[in-house]
């Protein structure tokens, strides 16, 4: 079965962003699939990891077509320079000349949102959708699978099954668009980007044959939302963690005397240390100076305030390759995750799971995050808001260190459930199912 996969997210691209498609274009061959891929060539990506290109198996076929998109730095810059008037707007024509050009900025940052709607990388879907084209026309594709975000490539899979009936669409969504990205990112607040999102995901789920999500209350709400849609297209396939890459992973202790917690990914406001740096400040110095904490990854601007004038020892690597993000949490004595709300999972939660490290996990313990890792035995989850639940935990693991104490006991079955070898089957069984209904 020849299937096209259209991911603006593809190595040399970094972070957790590549790897559920790295997953597919890596195990979909095992499963009778001539799979292509069809991503950027000059991604505005804020990190890059060369060493993922190793891991695309040869015999798969990958375009990359260019878009005229800016730096991803560069972009940040200049949202971050019109946004700051966003809301600055006058309420009094009569105001000084010094008060008015937060007015403009705000008409400015409004318009961007309009013209780049529903996300910046609009732009590239044109020059993808002519490349797109020529493919399943010269290769006879059977299968398009797009996989988002970003959202605006939801359009050229519906343009695809548009102008070729016989295609079978597969939309993946990796995050929740209505529910999570339009209301937690500024760019994507404001009625422009709303109305546009809530067109095209319907429009979206309207043409596509099959419908993924990596979690049950994703899925919920698209079937919440698109009632007259049948209950068998929409399926859920967690994220997951590779086994490959595993396969030299030595946990091990290091060297030092501190208890050592390492968080690995992009710092921002839902998945932010703060919550656990401020339950440390609030211990007696003989217990919080025996904690470090790592990170690795990219902290977003605004999180950097949250990491000043801490009385806890912190060391901030920025972003590593994945083997070297690796190596650090071979010598993790903690792995920690935030997530705030209780619909999302952070993609390298089952990487630390693969891990074997003990997670602290800042999360309310009956959402998606909390439940996975209850089920795992994969760690403990405390809600963000439970100050004194974070401290009580910190205290705890103090204790049990310094006595030499272990009552972590992952089960290793449960983990082994989420290898994405074992997805990638799943995901193949469904794409089969649809192409050949029984």
């Amino acid at each position: 079965m020849r299937i096209l996969i259209v991911s603006y997210d593809f190595p040399p691209i970094g972070g957790v962003s590549v790897q559920r498609v790295l997953s597919l274009v890596k195990y979909l061959p095992d499963h009778g699939f001539d799979v292509q891929v069809l991503t950027a060539r000059n991604a505005a990506s804020p990190v890059f990891d060369y060493g993922l290109l190793q891991q695309i198996p040869p015999s798969v076929r990958v375009h990359r077509v260019f878009t005229p998109e800016i730096s991803y730095r560069l972009k940040t810059k200049l949202w971050a320079a019109l946004s700051s008037g966003a809301n600055a707007g006058s309420q009094d024509a009569t105001e000084s000349v010094k008060q008015r050009p937060g007015a403009w900025k705000s008409r400015l940052a409004a318009a961007a949102k309009t013209i780049f709607s529903p996300d910046p990388h609009i732009v590239w879907t044109p020059f993808a959708l002519r490349r797109a084209r020529r493919i399943v026309q010269r290769d006879g594709i059977d299968v398009v699978l797009v996989t988002a975000p970003p959202f605006s490539a939801f359009l050229i899979g519906n343009t695809l099954k548009r102008e070729f009936p016989r295609l079978k669409l597969v939309t993946d969504f990796r995050d929740e668009w209505v529910r999570y990205i339009l209301k937690d990112f500024d760019f994507f607040q404001g009625g422009a980007a709303q109305k546009r999102a809530v067109v095209i995901e319907r429009e979206t789920v309207e043409m596509s044959d099959l419908v993924l999500a990596v979690t049950g209350s994703s899925i919920a709400q698209l079937r919440q939302r698109y009632p007259e849609q049948r209950a068998d297209k929409f399926a859920v396939v967690p994220n997951g963690y590779d086994p490959a890459v595993f396969e030299n992973f030595r946990p091990r202790r290091h060297a030092g005397d501190k208890i050592v917690v390492t968080y690995v990914g992009t710092v921002y406001s839902v998945c932010s240390p703060r919550y656990y740096l401020d339950a440390l400040d609030d211990l007696p110095p003989e217990i919080r100076d025996d904690f470090e904490l790592i990170l690795v990854g990219r902290v977003v601007e605004e999180e950097r305030k949250y990491l000043d004038s801490r009385k806890s020892w912190i060391r901030v690597l920025g972003f590593l390759p994945q083997a070297e993000a690796f190596r650090h949490m071979e010598e993790t004595d903690y792995l920690l995750l935030t997530v705030v709300n209780d619909f999302c999972i952070a993609g390298k939660l089952f990487e630390y799971l693969r891990a074997g490290k003990p997670i602290m996990a800042i999360t309310p313990p009956g959402g998606e995050t909390g439940r996975t890792i209850s089920e795992t035995a994969g760690g403990w989850s405390v809600d963000p808001g439970d100050r004194d639940g974070i401290r009580e935990l910190l205290c705890r693991i103090h204790r049990e260190m310094r006595s030499g104490v272990n009552t972590f006991a992952p089960k290793g079955e449960k983990i082994q459930a989420f290898e994405r070898s074992r997805l990638a089957a799943r995901i193949a069984a469904l794409i089969q199912e649809v192409a050949h209904p029984r």
